[in-house]
C-alpha cells in the first residue's frame, strides 16, 4: 500500500554506520555529496545529455537514503547560485560544502556532462594538459567557460574530510569550433578527461566512468548514463552479493561492481565494440562504506525485513508492520503491527504515521482515539500524504475525539480533493447531496461526484445512479440510474448490484422481473448488505421471481436482523408471530418487534400493539396496545390507525364511541388499509 492506502513500491533502503578508515572506526561523522547534473548544453556547441540531471537528482536521492546531506547542482535547481551555467558556480559550491567537513568525515562529488582535454596545449611533452568539465555555457573558444579538474582537484585535497570521492561522467574525445560546414570550422585535438595522468592526492578516489579512447555513454532503457544507473544500483544494494564483503558497502565493491557491469552492458547492448571500462585513479585503500540492507518491498521475507529492522531500515520497519497488520508470514497481531508502524512513523516515514493513525482511528491493537489519529494523520499530511487529510476529514465527520464538525471535514477533504483524491472528491458531493454543513445542491453534489467517477471511484457511480433515480439535480431517469449502477456493480460495488436488484424488483425503467431481482439482490447479500437480504427475503416470502419459501425468508431476514436493520428485525418478529416456516412463538416474535421499535420502525411498534389488543405473549392489556398504536400512528401508519379505530368501535378499554372510530378509519383508509376501507363501507360511510 505504500497507499492502499500501503507501499506499492520500495527503493532500497540503507543503514550505515559511516565511512570508515580501514585503521580505525570513527563515531559521529558527517557526509556530505555535491552533486552535478549538466545536460541542457547549447545544441550548437555540445549534444545535449538526455540523462545527466537525472543522473545527479536520482543518485542524490539514494545517498540521502544513507544519511548525506546533498547539495544538487542542476538546471532545475531552486537557487540560480545552484545551476551550473559556469565553473565558478560549481567551484563556490563545493567549496562551500568542504568548509564544512572536518576529520572523520565523507564528500562525495560526482560529475555529470562532458568533459574534454586539449592535447595540443603544452609544448612540454613531460606536462599534463589540463581536463575540463563543461558548465551549461561551456565554449571550447572560451577555456575561462570551462571548469579546470585541478581546480577542482585542488579544493578536495584542502578539503578536511578523511575520506573524499569524486565520480567523473564525462567524456567528449571529439568538438568542432564554429559551423562544421563552415570554412573557419577546424576540428579540435581533444582527449576525454579520463586521459589526465595528474596526480592524484592521498585521500582522494577518483572514478572515471571510462577508459582512455573510449566514450561514456547513456541509455534510454537505463533513464540513466550506464556508469552512474550502476552506481546508484550498488549503493542502493541491487547489486549481487558477492560485491558485497561480509555484508557491507565498501569502496572495492563499488568499483569491481561498476566496472564489470559497466563494460559488460555496453557491450552486450552493441553500444560499443570496445565496451565502457571505469578507471580508478588516486588513493585504493578500500573503504567500508556501511552496512549492507537488501531491496525489500511487500513481498520480502519475514527473515530479511526482520535483518533490516535491527539495521534501522525505515521502510523494512513499515513492510515488519505489514506483516503483522495482515498476517502474512506471522500471526495477525495488532500490537506487533503498530510498535513496526510506529519506529517507522517516528523516523518521518509518512506511510508509517498515516498507518498509526489509522490504527488509533480504528482501534486496532490499541483503544481507538481519534485525538491521537489526527495527530499522526497530521503528520503525514504535512508531507502531502493525501489519504491522510481525507481522514482527518472523517474524523470532524464523524466526531470521533475530536470536535464534530461538517465545515472541519469539507476543509480537510478539500485538501485531499485538490491532489485528486478520489474518496475526497466523493465525500464533497455527499455533503452536498446530504446538506451536511452546507446547503442541499444536488448539481454540486454531481460535480463532485463526477470527478470521483472518472477515477473509477464505484461508490460515486452509485451516488449518481441515485440522484438519476430519484430526479435530483437533474430530470429523473430510471434508464441513466441503471447504465451508472452497471459500471460501478462491475467495479464491485454491491450497494450497486442491491439498487441493480431494487428497480428489477419494482419495475423502474426496466421491465418487473423478479428473478432478475433475486440475482442482483443474492450477489448484494452475500456480502451481508443488509437492505439486499431484508428485499431478498421478501422474495422468496412472496415467491417473487423464486419459489416461496419462508425458510429462505427467514434466513436473509435473520442475517439483516443481526446487523442491527430494523426491517429485517421486524420481519423476523413477523414469521415468529404468524408461523411462517416456523413454530409460533410470541415471546420471539416480541423481542424481534422491540428491537425494531427501538429504531421507530412503525410497522414493529403497531404489531407489538396487535399482541397486547390480543393477549399474545403478553397479558392483554388494552391501554398498553392503545399506547403503542398511538405510537405508530404519529407516523402515519395505517394499521395502526386501523386498529385505534376498531377498538373505540368495540369499547375495548375506552367508551365506545363510533364517532371517533369512524375519524380514525378514515385516516387509515386515506393511508391505504384496505381492511379501514371495507369497515366503513359496511357501516355505509363515505
Amino acid at each position: 500500500m505504500k497507499h492502499n492506502f500501503t507501499k506499492t513500491l520500495l527503493v532500497l533502503s540503507l543503514c550505515v554506520s559511516g565511512w570508515l578508515a580501514l585503521s580505525q572506526s570513527l563515531a559521529g561523522q558527517d557526509k556530505y555529496a555535491v552533486l552535478v547534473g549538466v545536460g541542457d548544453y547549447d545544441p550548437a556547441k555540445f549534444d545535449r545529455l538526455q540523462f545527466a540531471k537525472d543522473d545527479a537528482s536520482v543518485l542524490g536521492k539514494t545517498l540521502d537514503k544513507i544519511g548525506f546531506q546533498t547539495t544538487l547542482i542542476t538546471a532545475d535547481a531552486p537557487s540560480p547560485r545552484l545551476r551550473p551555467t559556469n565553473p565558478q558556480k560549481i567551484l563556490t559550491a563545493v567549496q562551500s560544502v568542504a568548509n564544512s567537513c572536518i576529520k572523520g568525515d565523507t564528500l562525495f562529488v560526482s560529475l555529470s556532462g562532458h568533459g574534454v582535454q586539449f592535447l595540443d596545449d603544452t609544448t612540454d611533452e613531460n606536462a599534463v594538459p589540463e581536463t575540463f568539465f563543461c558548465p551549461e555555457d561551456a565554449d571550447l573558444l572560451d577555456k575561462s567557460s570551462l571548469l579546470p579538474i585541478s581546480a577542482l582537484v585542488e579544493i578536495l585535497d584542502r578539503c578536511e574530510a578523511s575520506r573524499k570521492l569524486l565520480l567523473i561522467d564525462a567524456c567528449r574525445n571529439d568538438a568542432v569550433i564554429g559551423d562544421a560546414n563552415a570554412k573557419t570550422a577546424r576540428r579540435l585535438n581533444l582527449g576525454s578527461v579520463h586521459e589526465n595522468e595528474m596526480k592524484i592526492p592521498g585521500g582522494l578516489s577518483v572514478l572515471f566512468s571510462c577508459s582512455s579512447s573510449q566514450f561514456s555513454w547513456e541509455h534510454n532503457e537505463l533513464g540513466h548514463s550506464v556508469f552512474t544507473n550502476f552506481v546508484i544500483e550498488y549503493i542502493s544494494g541491487r547489486g549481487d552479493r558477492r560485491y558485497y564483503s561480509n555484508g557491507q558497502l565498501d569502496l572495492d565493491g563499488l568499483v569491481y561492481f561498476v566496472r564489470k557491469n559497466t563494460n559488460q552492458y555496453v557491450f552486450d547492448n552493441h553500444l560499443s565494440a570496445d565496451g565502457q571500462l571505469p578507471v580508478l585513479r588516486g588513493t585504493s585503500t578500500n573503504w567500508t562504506l556501511g552496512d549492507l540492507t537488501i531491496e525489500v518491498d511487500a513481498e520480502t521475507s519475514l527473515e530479511d525485513l526482520l535483518h533490516n529492522t535491527r539495521l534501522g531500515s525505515v521502510d523494512a520497519q513499515f513492510y515488519l508492520g505489514e506483516k503483522y497488520f495482515y498476517g502474512r508470514e506471522v500471526d495477525q497481531d495488532y500490537t506487533m503491527a503498530m510498535q513496526q508502524y510506529t519506529l517507522a512513523a517516528e523516523q518521518g516515514d509518512a506511510d508509517g504515521q498515516y498507518m498509526v493513525g489509522l490504527m488509533y482511528h480504528d482501534g486496532l491493537g490499541v483503544e481507538q482515539d481519534g485525538a491521537e489519529a489526527k495527530r499522526w494523520y497530521l503528520q503525514a499530511a504535512d508531507q502531502d500524504y493525501e489519504q491522510a487529510k481525507y481522514e482527518i476529514g472523517q474524523l470532524h465527520y464523524y466526531g470521533i475525539d475530536v470536535e464534530q464538525s461538517y465545515s472541519q471535514a469539507k476543509l480537510w477533504y478539500s485538501r485531499a480533493a485538490q491532489s485528486g483524491n478520489a474518496s475526497a472528491q466523493y465525500s464533497i458531493g455527499h455533503l452536498f447531496d446530504y446538506g451536511k454543513g452546507v446547503d442541499t445542491d444536488f448539481s454540486q453534489a454531481m460535480e463532485w461526484y463526477l470527478l470521483a467517477a472518472e477515477q473509477n471511484f464505484a461508490v460515486a457511480m452509485t451516488a449518481i445512479g441515485v440522484l438519476y433515480q430519484n430526479g435530483e439535480g437533474v430530470e429523473q431517469n430510471y434508464a441513466e440510474a441503471l447504465t451508472w449502477y452497471r459500471r460501478a456493480a462491475e467495479l464491485d460495488d454491491f450497494d450497486a448490484h442491491y439498487k441493480i436488484g431494487y428497480l428489477y424488483h419494482y419495475g423502474l425503467g426496466v421491465t418487473q422481473d423478479g428473478r432478475e431481482a433475486s440475482r442482483w439482490y443474492r450477489t448484494a447479500a452475500d456480502t451481508n448488505h443488509v437492505d439486499a437480504c431484508v428485499e431478498l427475503g421478501e422474495l422468496y416470502f412472496y415467491g417473487l421471481g423464486v419459489e416461496q419459501d419462508y425458510e429462505q425468508a427467514m434466513s436473509w431476514y435473520i442475517v439483516a436482523a443481526e446487523q442491527g436493520n430494523a426491517g429485517g428485525q421486524f420481519s423476523v418478529g413477523f414469521l415468529f408471530d404468524y408461523a411462517k416456516g416456523v413454530e409460533t412463538d410470541f415471546r420471539e416474535a416480541m423481542k424481534w418487534y422491540q428491537l425494531a421499535a427501538e429504531q421507530e420502525h412503525a410497522a414493529a411498534i403497531a404489531a407489538i400493539g396487535v399482541m397486547y389488543r390480543n393477549g399474545d405473549g403478553v397479558a392483554q392489556d388494552y391501554k398498553e396496545a392503545m399506547n403503542w398504536f398511538l405510537r405508530a400512528s404519529k407516523q402515519e401508519n395505517a394499521f395502526a390507525q386501523y386498529h385505534i379505530g376498531m377498538m373505540v368501535a368495540n369499547g375495548e378499554g375506552y367508551q365506545q364511541d363510533r364517532n371517533i372510530a369512524i375519524q380514525w378509519l378514515k385516516k387509515a383508509a386515506e393511508n391505504g388499509a384496505e381492511k379501514a376501507k371495507t369497515q366503513l363501507s359496511e357501516w355505509n360511510v363515505r
